[in-house]
């Protein structure tokens, strides 16, 4: 409306350079003095340097998320892998020690009862 408006200006003009005017204005309003142009501008550009560098924060916090998950992801990779090469290996030996014992048990250096209790880790009878 016109005649806020037109107030508003007013106050703004009269309360500019005038604190004490400013002070008792707004003690007589209950604080709820007309907002100064000035005044709305510093709290908008506040606002948005906080809106700004919250996003910048969101942003960051959500980079590092990544980073992290693709680091985790990497390394329970290699974990996946090593483990597949311990296999490999366990099973490379496995198979070496049934090729020695078969060997053994065709030139009847022990019996395949033996080789078995071998292979099994138990004592032989």
């Amino acid at each position: 409306s016109y005649i806020l408006d037109l107030t508003k200006e007013i106050a703004e003009h009269v309360l500019r350079n005038s604190p004490n005017i400013s002070k008792e204005v707004r003690k007589y309003m209950g604080g709820e003095i007309l907002e100064l142009r000035t005044d709305r501008i510093i709290r908008d550009a506040v606002n948005a340097e906080r809106e700004k560098q919250a996003e910048r924060i969101q942003q960051a916090v959500s980079e590092e998320r990544k980073k992290q998950q693709a680091q985790y992801k990497e390394e329970r990779k290699q974990q996946q892998e090593m483990l597949k090469k311990e296999r490999e290996r366990s099973a490379a030996n496995l198979r070496r020690e049934v090729n020695l014992l078969l060997q053994k048990v065709a030139s009847g250096e022990i019996t395949p009862e033996l080789a078995r209790q071998m292979l099994l880790n138990e004592d032989p009878v």
